[in-house]
This record gives structure tokens, C-alpha cells and sequence, in this order.
């Protein structure tokens, strides 16, 4: 949240106005404009601004999300039209504050027709034919009802066909931890802590724990959103496996102190149950498995039962040199069916497509070349970080390939990937960042 709109939440004029509204509608049962309201307004109001690239600021955007129902208090009171009360309240406060002139009146201009039925049908799957802000306005008023949870369901007034009856905003949203993260809104990056010796990358950097524990906090400061912990090497080819009493005795102290001394989600990249209970009871919030429950039958089990989150890879035994893209999706269905049948939620799982995993070069960039296909499925996280592919094409070691990683990056954010997964979180999360903001502009 910015510093503008929490002047605005904390304004005393905002505040009055919220607890009179709060008065008013009393023990109200229908679409209550609390401000758990507002907030889930804004939170859904941002991702549908993202998702049709629309260029107006956060500040705007929660400014129109945070009063366009607060003119509710003069309707209840003089019987006038809310929406037109909010706008002149809207412009009242917006003037104490400093507002810009231009952005005001965007937020009025959004305000002032929240209510109207636009071209657009309020239909989930029309998200992504927004043009305006009013339009986002207007259609995330109306995602944000629960009727599903509402106790004047049977009385209300509103056709069985508007009503929303589904947690369709909710299962976009996967939480890992204590953090939420926006399926469809943001590409995340995933930081790669291998507390192992042998590891092909950055094998034996951080198997000390003062040594792992500066890594994490220089992750953080460089903005990583999620540390996955590894304690044995599983790069293509590497055949010297550990047993599961040592990978436990690697990754469970490095999570428990990454736990303890930062606020961050954490995630365990083992294949292994009972490797992925010990490190779930240490306080991993994600298991992140190469073999999508094809090497231990078991670990389905540990993952449905914890409730954590689940990276299901794509991997087989051997390569086949015929994968197309069509064979490779009808595996992602395979994948999907299989953690279903363990019992895992499906809103839990982030698909990787297993670039370097039991396929070649060019199956490797064809995959790359089509995240789309995959994402239109399912939430997608790329690991591409320093991999055989980038030396495929670019023919350098594996301390020079940051580009290389960027330019998949780079595919993953246009494809609108949910997470990737690399060693250089600097250079990747400053990419995407300004990848973003650029993309919303030029798309505009």
C-alpha cells in the first residue's frame, strides 16, 4: 500500500464517514460496504487492471476502490443516488489531500458510473475485456459479493445468474505461507538456496549456516519473494543420490533458521516423503518436486495432508526426441490428474514445465517459446537459471549466463508465468519489474 492512499485510509473525514456507513446499515445481511469490502474491491480491482494492461496509478486505482460507495451514507439518509454523493465526497477529500486535478477527476469519472451496466457482461470469463477504470470499477463492486457465504441468500433480490457463487477471485490467489501471491497478477521470484556441495551452479557456497543465512538476507534485500532450499544436487545426468536421513540433516536446519530470522516464505526442493515431512515440520511452505509424485507414492499424501503448496514437475524417465507441444500438454493433464488423485488441491500447484529434465534442446526451447499454452492450464513456475539450454544457444559457462536467463525471463512475464525460479535475484527481479511497468504503458 502506498503512502497516498494510506493518508487517504487514515484521513479523519474517511474515517468518520466509514463508522457512520457502519452505524447506518447496522446489522444489515445484504452486501455490507464494510472495510473488508473496500480492501477486497481494490485487491480484485488491481489484478483486473493488470490483466488488461490499463495504465492509471495504484494511488487512483485504491482511491476509486476506497470510496466508491461511501455516498451509500446520503442515500440512506436524503434517498439519493449513491453514486453521485460518493463522487462529491470523493472530491471533497481528494481536495484536503492535494490530489492532482487529472487523477481526481479519473477517480470520480470511475466513481460516477461504478453502478452503470456497461457493454461488458459481469461474467468472469469477460475479465480481460476491461478498457477503463470505470469498467474495472463496476466489475470488481460486483466479483467482490459472496454470495456464496451471504445469509440473505434466500431473500435476496438479485437473479440467481448475478449472483457469485463461486470463489472465483479467491482461486486466483495461492498462499504460501503468510504470503499471498497473485496467480495472474505479478510474476515472483523464486531464490535458489543450495545447501549442498555439489550442486551444479553454486554447489558448496552455502553449506555453511552463517554462510546460507548472509545469502538469504541478501536475497531478501534484493527482493526475492520466496527461497527454495535444496539438500541434494538434481541436475540431468547426476546419479548420486543421498540418503534421506543426510538431505534432512542439510535442508531442516537451514529452513528453521531462514524461518526464524526473516519473514519469508520458504519452499523444499526434494522428491522425497519423508524428507518433505521433516522439512514441513521444520516450516517449509511449499514442496517443490522434480518427479510429480512418480518416484515416492507417498509423498502425495504428505502434501494433501500438510495443506502446504506443491510445485508438480513435468519429468519422465527417459527423453523422448518426438515431444511435441500437443504431448506435452496432454502430460500436464496426466500431471494434474495424478495430484488430484493424491488428494492435492488444485489451487495449491504451480505446474513446471521441467526445462533440462528429459528433453532435448529444442523441445527445451519450443517449451520455452510456448508458456502461454501452459499457463492458459494452470499457474506456471519457469526454472530456466543458468541451464544447459542457455549454453545451447549462447555457448558460455555457467557464471556468464545471467543474460540468457534474462531473455527466458523475459518470455516468462509476457506469457504471464507466475514465478521463476533463479540464482541471480538482483538482475531478475529488477528486470521484472521494469519489465512490467513498461509492458503496461506499451500495451496501452
Amino acid at each position: 500500500m502506498t503512502e497516498q492512499t494510506k493518508r487517504l485510509l487514515q484521513h479523519p473525514i474517511y474515517q468518520k464517514r466509514l463508522a457512520l456507513l457502519q452505524e447506518l446499515e447496522g446489522n444489515r445481511i445484504y452486501c455490507g460496504h464494510d472495510l473488508s469490502h473496500f480492501f477486497a474491491v481494490g485487491r480484485i480491482a488491481e489484478t483486473l487492471s493488470k490483466e488488461n494492461h490499463l495504465s492509471h496509478s495504484n494511488d487512483v486505482l485504491w482511491a476509486a476502490a476506497l470510496l466508491h460507495d461511501m455516498g451509500r451514507v446520503e442515500q440512506y439518509q436524503q434517498g439519493i443516488s449513491h453514486d453521485k454523493a460518493s463522487v462529491a465526497f470523493a472530491r471533497e477529500i481528494l481536495l484536503s489531500l492535494g490530489w492532482d486535478q487529472a487523477d481526481m477527476e479519473l477517480v470520480c469519472e470511475a466513481i460516477g458510473s461504478h453502478s452503470k451496466r456497461f457493454a461488458v457482461k459481469d461474467r468472469w470469463e469477460n475479465r480481460t475485456e476491461l478498457r477503463s477504470l470505470a469498467e474495472v470499477l463496476s466489475f470488481a463492486d460486483h466479483f467482490s459479493r459472496k454470495c456464496y457465504e451471504c445469509k440473505g441468500a434466500d431473500s435476496c433480490k438479485w437473479p440467481e445468474e448475478e449472483r457469485i457463487n463461486q470463489k472465483f477471485f479467491e482461486e486466483e490467489i495461492m498462499k504460501i505461507g503468510q504470503r499471498q501471491f497473485d496467480e495472474k497478477g505479478k510474476t515472483y521470484v523464486m531464490g535458489i538456496m543450495n545447501v549442498t556441495p555439489d550442486s551444479f551452479s553454486d554447489g558448496g557456497n552455502y553449506t555453511d549456516m552463517d554462510d546460507m543465512l548472509f545469502h538469504a538476507r541478501e536475497m531478501i534485500e534484493d527482493g526475492v519473494d520466496i527461497i527454495d532450499v535444496g539438500g541434494e544436487s538434481n541436475r540431468p545426468g547426476y546419479t548420486t543420490m543421498i540418503s534421506d536421513e543426510e538431505e534432512i540433516q542439510r535442508v531442516c536446519p537451514a529452513i528453521e533458521l531462514i524461518k526464524k530470522e526473516f519473514d519469508i516464505p520458504v519452499s523444499l526442493d526434494t522428491y522425497k516423503s519423508a524428507v518433505a515431512r521433516a522439512g514441513i515440520s521444520s516450516g517449509a511452505d511449499m514442496i517443490n518436486d522434480i518427479w510429480g509424485l512418480q518416484y515416492d507414492h507417498r509423498m502425495g499424501a504428505v502434501v494433501a495432508e500438510s495443506g502446504v503448496a506443491y510445485c508438480l514437475m513435468h519429468n519422465r524417465k527417459e527423453v523422448n526426441e518426438h515431444l511435441l507441444l500437443k504431448d506435452f500438454l496432454h502430460h500436464m493433464d496426466e500431471d494434474f490428474a495424478r495430484a488430484e488423485e493424491a488428494g492435492i488441491d488444485k489451487s495449491r500447484i504451480l505446474y513446471d514445465p521441467g526445462i533440462g529434465f528429459a528433453k532435448t534442446q529444442e523441445q527445451n526451447l519450443m517449451l520455452i517459446g510456448n508458456l502461454d499454452k501452459m499457463v492458459a492450464k494452470a499457474p506456471v513456475l519457469l526454472g530456466t537459471s543458468r541451464k544447459s539450454v542457455i549454453n545451447y544457444v549462447l555457448d558460455l559457462p555457467v557464471d556468464e549466463r545471467v543474460e540468457g536467463t534474462l531473455a527466458t525471463t523475459a518470455e516468462a512475464v509476457f506469457a504471464g508465468v507466475s514465478m521463476v525460479r533463479v540464482h541471480d535475484v538482483k538482475e531478475n527481479a529488477r528486470f521484472i519489474k521494469m519489465l512490467e511497468r513498461t509492458r503496461e504503458k506499451w500495451v496501452k
